[in-house]
């Protein structure tokens, strides 16, 4: 049985027959001693090895069930006999070695060491590390009977009234074994959930139906449906182990476990904040670079302390690189009432093929920030509960109150309680899967490390994927809109009180679950004391990312299913390759920021897994909950029922810092009039989101698409749906914004609007934007959308570009984020706080009001330009209506190197200029012998010269015959911001490096987006009569200049040119209210052919 359509999940490998292999066996060694010649058989109280010996336990020797703490002196061994020895301690300082078992002997009796202990009243001291706990500084080895495997995934569908469940693996589980059968619903609570707990009666192969799938049979039968089709499958993990470390079951379980949960005016039922407090397992803690741990087939049971730092149920400490060589793995954990593998200070460990289950806290614990190359493979994490009431509250704000860590909150974080908590992505995590938990995977944000290592130069902020590949989540999320099954972000630091006169206690921890600005930065190299990555360090970095040497985090191979967000990524770099993503709460598959790639995409916006209301007290369920006053009386919140009645989204285009690639993506059964239950805004749902609120954050940056197909988009008549109606949907539909004039993106096929047409196509708004992206009169541009926000029209050899102007420093000061209160973020319906400052339009538009992009007081554009290819050479006409600008500076800028991007104003006649392209930091870019801070442009008076792609940056002026304004002309490049010297290579100094993926650069032609520098700045100066920042006299009342040159249409071609053959070009008349003067003056006409690059 497969268990993915696109990514590849992995595998631990093949079935191994036995497990109990017994060579070289320990308990076979010489000079061995009886613990009963030593102790005799009713030792009580602390036992004390001698030094040197070697000590065999054997079942008759353990009678006494009073030991205190055992201590193993460094010289000294305690072995264990293949014997059904049951040894019940307060705990053990093994300085020595503590073999149970080894590699080539494995332990098959069924054993255990419980660890005894009553929960002190305070969590602070911290007790000794032997109180109801194994210490170990020597060695620990403990080798028990192997199960293969010790997890699998459904081959089939689990129905209820099932005896028998099918895997896709062959296992080797014994008789009486216990195992969990993991959730298929969206809420995995301990009110609410659907996973069930089984014996094994019997497990038998099942070959006929496909080859490795076998046949577990149950000691009852099954309640709920847990879903095992193509798209995922609920797992089913081994809890039994025959060598067992366990929690006295007096003195272990939590006593504060009701009230089982709460409820609020956000959610139905949540995790309350003083319940489940009062855990107290056992625990393993190694410690020291001598000190090693060699862990595998051991059930850890009834094992952590709530709230108590360090006793985790099995813990490396400050082992730094000697945690090379360790491992746990095979075994289970199983009610860990504190985490599950912590890994603190420590490199190098092996955790893998390992199953979790019922967990308080984050379960894979990587602690301060500086554990690197550890090893996280295989491993199944299911059932993880927050501590205390998870941050979000049912918000969909982006951000969170800060949480604080105190006595009922030792880990801040644990708060968002995940399966796997990585605080340095230098690691392997390969192969896991996730049920549950605030989220699946969750990198936070350490601007530095913290803990014991706050002084270390470690920089896990800026610390890259070492590899995170095969990795699936699922029933995760839940507690908040922006919580995703792979969560990076949330900001963990130290809190600056410093009032502990202990120069040894660390001061309190804050954590934000919400939003951190840029979150993680993937860099080659340790951020710089500024917090970013280190500039222009050009020796030192590998030239995969263009600008000082940052790198990406790269994800791959990635399937998410039932939860909000399947990945959701605050920082500013990413690839994600090889990604399923289904029945998204919400959505979107992945909100990510920056420049970011997402390739080989398969998203089920509904799959055949039914879901039930959580809220619901009739719904089947396990954990309580049914019949209880809070589920009773409230119903369903809205935040509970958004799966049903709120709209999903599958990509979301952000407002602002999107550099985003999409490529080769399949969107299935996305067409909610098909869904079983779809109602209110539900019925809105569409593939592509905008986020059009706002007046402040706009668009910015570019985006690109291609490879776009949808599936079951059929009707019950074999009828085509029409794909557009629900193909976007802006989030403010009622606001007249600027973020919603200037949505446009291009796709490289298409695809995107399944017109059938296979052409390139560019996207762009039709929400109170005139013709700004209606490239073409004909009906071609057909209109997308859920309210018709979008045009879809074939790009014909166009492109898009994106820049900011500023030219009124008065006026910039007054903009929000500047200091002042214009054009602020929000969703008011007028956005009457942003007024206009003019209008925009391509060369060639008749009507500047009717036609042009009308420009708000922060003019940051998006927009379509020419290629060399294309059939007419327009560009964009700038017209402010308090006149034209003293100074124009254009930054930000984003064009491809094949775009031909002119602009041109309007000036009173007479006007002189003076423009140059410019690094906009001097001291940053190096500026010397090497780099130049400032180029000038040349005038030219040839207008071939100044659209050529070769020789220095030229302008223009249109002098005409017109007595009162001349029309400045210019050509805009987006350079490489490291190359500008005095001996430049038009065609590859000044050429943009390109953000692009793998899909891309198998297509015909250069293609990707530019990378957006900060540093390049265009100035354009004029010399005119002054009014502040304006020329004096007022608005320059010129119609709209006529295209550069003007070609026969040709039909659109399948792809973009990749050569550089251009079409002959028509004379060219223009129909502007006022004649324009480069159409009747000689040393001014357009071109009679088309200039030559």
């Amino acid at each position: 049985a497969t268990n993915s359509e696109v990514v590849d999940l992995g595998h631990p490998g093949p079935f191994l027959s036995g497990g109990s292999s017994s060579s070289e066996c320990p308990y076979d060694e010489a000079d061995l001693e009886h613990w009963s010649d030593l102790f005799g058989f009713d030792a009580s109280g602390d036992v004390e090895l001698p030094e040197g010996k070697k000590v065999l336990l054997s079942a008759c020797s353990v009678v006494s069930r009073s030991l205190d703490i055992v201590t193993i002196p460094s010289s000294s061994e305690l072995i264990f006999a293949d014997e059904p020895i049951h040894l019940s301690v307060s705990g053990m300082d093994v300085r020595g070695k503590l073999r149970i078992g080894s590699e080539t002997c494995r332990i098959r009796s069924e054993a255990s060491v419980t660890l005894r202990g009553e929960r002190p009243l305070k969590t602070t001291p911290v007790p000794a590390p032997q109180v109801k706990g194994i210490f170990v500084t020597g060695s620990l080895d403990i080798h028990a009977v192997e199960f293969y495997h010790t997890w699998s995934r459904l081959a089939a569908t689990a129905t209820p009234g099932d005896r028998y469940i099918l895997l896709q693996d062959v296992v080797n589980w014994d008789a009486g074994s216990t195992i969990v059968l993991t959730t298929t619903q969206l809420k995995d609570a301990r009110d609410w959930h659907q996973n069930e707990i089984f014996t094994v009666v019997d497990v038998k192969r099942a070959s006929h139906l496909s080859h490795g799938v076998t046949a577990v049979y149950l000691n009852d039968t099954v309640k709920f449906t847990h879903y095992g089709r193509k798209e995922y499958q609920a797992e089913v993990g081994l809890l039994t182990r025959r060598f067992k470390i366990q929690g006295e079951d007096t003195s272990s379980e939590p006593t504060d476990t009701e009230p089982l949960a709460c409820s609020s005016s956000q959610y139905a039922s949540f995790p309350c904040p003083e319940s489940y407090l009062t855990g107290y397992g056992g625990h393993v803690m190694i410690t020291g670079v001598d000190a090693k741990a060699r862990v595998s087939g051991v059930e850890f049971y009834r094992m952590g302390q709530t709230n108590f730092e360090g006793r985790y149920p099995i813990h490396w400490h400050l082992a730094y690189d000697g945690g090379e060589g360790s491992y746990v793995r095979d075994s289970s954990f199983y009610r860990s009432f504190y985490k599950c593998v912590t890994i603190h200070g420590t490199n190098g460990v092996l955790v893998t093929r390992n199953v979790a289950f019922d967990v308080i806290g984050h379960c894979l614990y990587l602690e301060d920030g500086v554990e690197e190359f550890n090893n996280i493979s295989y491993n199944l994490h299911a059932h993880v509960h927050p501590i205390g009431m998870p941050p979000g509250e049912g918000r969909s704000s982006q951000y969170l109150p800060d949480v604080l860590s105190g006595p009922d909150l030792a880990t801040a974080s644990d708060a968002t309680a995940s399966g796997f908590y990585i605080s340095n992505a230098y690691n392997y995590v390969i192969g896991n899967a996730a049920v549950g938990g605030y989220s699946g995977f969750q990198f936070p944000i350490f601007p530095s490390a913290i803990g014991l290592h706050r002084s270390s130069p470690t920089s896990p902020r800026s610390g890259r994927t070492l590899k995170f590949d095969g990795n699936s989540c699922r029933s995760s999320g839940h507690w908040w809109g922006h919580a995703g099954c792979v969560y990076l972000g949330g900001l963990f630091s130290h809190t600056d009180d410093e009032s502990s006169d202990d120069p040894n206690e660390t001061p309190r921890m804050v954590y934000n679950a919400g939003r951190t600005i840029n979150g993680l930065r993937p860099c080659q190299r340790p951020l710089s004391p500024d917090g970013w990555c280190s500039k222009w360090e050009r020796d030192d970095c590998d030239g995969t990312y263009p600008t000082a040497c940052y790198a990406y985090l790269e994800l791959s191979n990635l399937k998410v299913a039932l939860t909000n967000v399947g990945v959701m990524n605050w920082g500013r770099r990413g690839r994600l390759s090889k990604f399923e993503a289904h029945d998204l709460n919400g959505g979107p598959a992945a909100e990510v920021f920056g420049d970011n790639s997402i390739t080989d995409l398969l998203v089920t916006c509904e799959t055949d897994n039914e879901q039930f209301r959580f809220c619901d007290p009739t719904s089947p369920h396990n954990g309580g909950g049914q019949g209880q006053e809070p589920l009773d009386s409230r119903g369903c919140s809205s935040f509970d029922d958004r799966f049903w009645e709120s709209r999903r989204k599958v990509v979301q285009w952000y407002d602002t810092g999107m550099n985003t690639v999409v490529t080769n993506a399949t969107f299935r059964n996305c067409d909610p009039e098909t869904w079983r239950e779809c109602s209110s805004d539900c019925a809105k749902s569409s593939i592509f989101e905008s986020v059009t609120h706002s007046n402040q954050f706009l668009p910015e940056l570019l985006s690109i698409t291609a490879g776009i197909r949808y599936e079951d988009d059929h009707d019950d008549q074999g009828s085509k749906k029409d794909v557009k109606k629900h193909l976007i949907y802006f989030s403010s539909p009622n606001t007249q914004t600027m973020s919603g004039r200037t949505v446009g993106w291009l796709d490289l096929d298409g695809g995107v609007c399944d017109s059938g047409k296979e052409v390139p196509t560019i996207l762009g708004s039709n929400h109170d934007a005139g013709d700004w992206w209606r490239l073409d009169d004909d009906d071609d541009c057909e209109v997308a959308g859920v309210n018709s926000e979008l045009y879809c029209c074939p790009a014909r050899e166009r492109l898009i570009a994106s820049l900011y102007f500023e030219w009124d420093a008065e006026l910039q000061a007054q903009l929000k984020g500047n200091g002042g209160s214009l054009c602020e973020n929000g969703s008011t319906e007028s956005h009457s706080d942003c007024p206009r400052v003019g209008f925009i339009a391509r060369f060639g538009q008749t009507d500047l009001q009717r036609e042009g992009l009308k420009l708000d007081a922060r003019p940051e554009l998006v927009g379509p330009v020419p290629t060399f290819e294309a059939a007419d050479g327009f560009g964009w006409f700038l017209a402010l209506d308090r006149g034209a600008p003293v100074e124009l500076r254009l930054r930000r800028l984003q064009i491809h190197h094949r775009a031909v991007f002119v602009m041109a104003l309007a000036y009173p006649k007479g006007t002189s200029f003076a423009l140059s392209t410019s690094n906009d930091d001097p001291n940053r870019y190096g500026c010397g012998s090497l780099y130049l801070c400032e180029i000038d442009y040349a005038r030219t008076y040839d207008t071939q010269r100044l659209v050529s792609q070769t020789g220095a940056p030229t302008y223009y002026v249109d002098e005409g015959q017109n007595a009162s304004y001349d029309v400045l002309y210019f050509r805009v490049f987006q350079r490489d911001e490291r190359r500008l010297s005095d001996d430049v290579d038009w065609d590859s100094d000044w050429t943009a490096p390109m953000f692009t993926n793998d899909y891309l650069d198998a297509r015909p032609g250069d293609w990707g987006l530019p990378y957006r520098f900060d540093g390049p700045v265009v100035t354009v100066k004029a010399d005119c009569p002054a009014d502040g920042a304006y020329c004096a006299g007022g608005f320059v009342d010129a119609g709209v200049p006529p295209l550069l040159w003007r070609a026969a249409v040709a039909e659109p071609s399948p792809t973009f040119s990749s050569t550089t053959s251009k079409p002959t070009p028509a004379p060219t008349t223009t129909t502007s209210k006022t004649t324009h003067p480069m159409t009747t003056t000689t040393p001014t006409a357009v071109p009679t052919a088309k200039p030559v690059p």
